[in-house]
């Protein structure tokens, strides 16, 4: 089974998934950022993009280290707060 981004072994979303998409969206939105620039900075679509916000969708961890590092944020900003 192959995920979003080709990748196989993906698992099924978890409510870690979904709190790790709503920190992105929060710290997109306190930048003023779009998902359409957010997504261009980092090389996916915007769809791909709300999906991980949404939580539909796993983030790998090289592209969270690159949504990490568009949002200037550090990777255990995306962990905190309720699991």
């Amino acid at each position: 089974v192959l995920d979003a981004e080709g990748i196989a072994g993906a698992r099924s979303v978890t409510a870690h998934d979904a709190l790790v998409g709503q920190q992105i969206k929060r710290r997109r939105t306190i930048l003023g950022l779009t998902q359409w620039q957010l997504a261009d900075r980092i090389g996916i679509s915007f769809q791909q993009l709300h999906k991980y916000e949404a939580g539909a969708n796993r983030i790998p961890a090289l592209r969270l280290h690159q949504i990490s590092q568009a949002l200037g944020a550090s990777l255990d900003y995306f962990f905190e707060g309720p699991a």
